[in-house]
């Protein structure tokens, strides 16, 4: 339907507009790209396309491309105040941050939806810190993060009862149910996914940049594929997690072939490669990987915890069951302990195959991780990892809120940035100290 829409000139720009917003929801850059740039050829009059595609070339770090369009929108329509808020947006990405915050602050004296309002409070934040003036960057953070409390969006994400699942997961997972699991094959399998998790701002979205490179790999980036198995599973008596207990070999086979079958419905075919599938969130659900693929490698990346708490709240997420929390430190704070408490406890009762990677390590000397982490997984080196950035570029839209740090050169100002905002996470440095040792972190 898509090439049909593309190749007829009668489709209207609308559609076309559409279609390729869907297509980069999608992660089909090149493809979203083609339908936004016959929409705007169609009807360069429908406003909509040119801030759709200067919003798809900014996620695909093409700041360039994304100010071309912006400029040819802003002098058919100089007043629109999506066009002007995104020139802002690269202008503080290329380090223009005093042209940016002059936009910006001219934008607030207009009229503002709340999603236009927090996004301009989170660019004034980042503005601000990039000045060093903390406290006013955690004035406009700690705005937007309100801001966005407000939203229809935040209400929903709240009702699925993340936390909730989260400490459930916990609790089930003791010594004694975990012993009454009918005996599963234990051999990995050299075709078995490699699995990239931790929590939301802690690397991973460089970590599988860096190893998506490698050509015996295909990316699988923050999709439904794993939700997918467990949908599967939670049809089987007991549901999910309930029916990993008495699964059979049949059982576990059937889980595994879902949950490739939707990855490969997203990615297209795999072919001779191995799965690579990252998402912070999946640390949730790593009892599950474990059980179905047992053995699957795992790549459990961390982050100084107080660094990692502060990213989230510092980060203009879309709100989702897991992101809505980190609209204030503490929540942030109370969902980041019950993460790394299910994991530890994952790591416990199941002795997964897993490998710590500290995003510090891999800052400091990447090849040297990188190395140690393909010898770990059973993968031959390749020099392709070790050029992330052009790895970027050629991935196009990067479906993650670290889109903008990955599409860099290996940058350590982010590094320890807790320590400047040290006194607003000062009554959660306790809570986070057992995590900071565990991890390997001095305070």
């Amino acid at each position: 339907m898509a090439q049909a829409a593309l190749a007829g000139r009668s489709e209207p720009a609308e559609w076309l507009d559409f279609l390729g917003m869907v297509l980069m929801l999608r992660g089909r850059f090149n493809e979203a790209c083609a339908h936004l740039e016959r929409a705007r050829e169609l009807a360069p009059e429908y406003a909509d396309t040119y801030v759709n595609l200067a919003v798809l070339h900014e996620q695909a770090n093409r700041l360039d491309a994304a100010l071309e369009v912006i400029a040819g929108g802003l002098k058919r329509w100089p007043g629109s105040m999506a066009l002007r808020f995104m020139r802002a947006r690269c202008q503080r990405r290329s380090g223009a941050c005093k042209e940016a915050q002059l936009t910006l602050w001219e934008l607030l004296r207009g009229p503002l939806t709340t999603k236009l309002h927090l996004d301009i409070e989170f660019e004034l934040a980042w503005c601000a810190d990039a000045a060093g003036e903390i406290r006013e960057a955690f004035r406009h953070f700690s705005r937007a993060n309100a801001l966005a409390e407000t939203l229809p969006s935040c209400e929903a994400a709240r009702n699925a009862n993340y936390l909730q699942m989260i400490v459930s997961l916990r609790q089930r997972f003791d010594r004694n149910w975990v012993a009454s699991w009918d005996e599963l094959p234990r051999t990995a399998s050299e075709h078995d996914p490699v699995f990239i998790v931790g929590f939301p701002r802690s690397g991973t979205t460089l970590l599988d940049t860096m190893l998506g490179a490698h050509p015996e790999f295909a990316l699988l980036e923050e999709q439904p594929a794993l939700q997918s198995m467990l949908d599967f599973l939670a049809t089987y008596p007991g549901g999910y997690p309930g029916a990993l207990a008495p699964l059979t070999a049949k059982q576990q086979a059937a889980a595994r072939a879902t949950y490739q079958g939707a990855a490969a419905a997203v990615i297209g075919p795999i072919g001779t490669r191995r799965l690579l599938d990252k998402s912070p969130f999946h640390t949730a659900h790593a009892g599950g990987i474990q059980r179905i693929f047992p053995g699957a490698p795992i790549l459990f990346v961390t982050r100084h915890p107080l660094d990692v708490v502060l990213s989230c709240f510092f980060t203009n997420f879309e709100l989702n069951g897991g992101t809505v929390y980190f609209t204030t430190l503490a929540s942030t704070v109370k969902l980041y302990c019950e993460m790394m408490s299910l994991w530890l406890c994952y790591v416990r009762r199941l002795q997964p195959n897993f490998r710590q990677v500290r995003y510090e390590d891999l800052l400091a000397e990447p090849e040297r991780e990188l190395r140690s982490i393909l010898q770990f997984i059973g993968l031959p080196w390749s020099d392709a990892v070790k050029d992330h950035v052009s790895q970027a570029a050629a991935r196009g839209r990067i479906a993650s809120a670290s889109y903008g740090q990955v599409g860099r050169p290996l940058y350590h100002e982010a590094r320890d940035r807790w320590r400047r905002y040290a006194q607003y996470l000062e009554p959660y440095r306790e809570q986070l100290l057992a995590y900071v040792e565990v991890f390997g972190y001095t305070d």
